[in-house]
């Protein structure tokens, strides 16, 4: 019998509240700090997606959702990382970062309820 690893929805949903803690930094920090921290989440959830594709821990059909969801996040996060370098209103940062996190962590926890883990 495999030993179960932490669910990937507990992992990342961690990672997503840390970086959601109040704070009294400005909302332009507050959306860099956000994008940075999604940032490394994606990367850390697709490291391990791959891991477990490729040690068949999950199959193809339970992969295929991360591919799908990987190929339309990229696009949408650098743009968001491109507006926040180019000076986008504080608000209009804040909004991009902050649906980029809803979207990451709509992804996560129907992937969770698929494989049938509980956050």
């Amino acid at each position: 019998m495999r030993r179960r690893r932490p669910g990937l929805a507990v992992l990342c949903l961690l990672a997503l509240l840390t970086a959601s803690c109040a704070t009294t930094a400005s909302p332009a920090a507050v959306a860099g700090v956000t994008l940075d921290e999604l940032g490394a989440t994606f990367v850390a959830t697709g490291t391990l997606m791959n891991e477990l594709r490729q040690t068949n821990a999950i199959n193809e059909t339970d992969y295929q959702p991360w591919r799908a969801f990987a190929a339309t996040f990229k696009p949408t996060y650098q743009a968001a990382v491109l507006a926040y370098q180019a000076g986008a209103t504080d608000g209009d940062a804040v909004r991009a970062a902050l649906a980029l996190k809803a979207e990451l962590l709509r992804y996560l926890i129907t992937a969770a309820k698929r494989k049938g883990a509980q956050p």
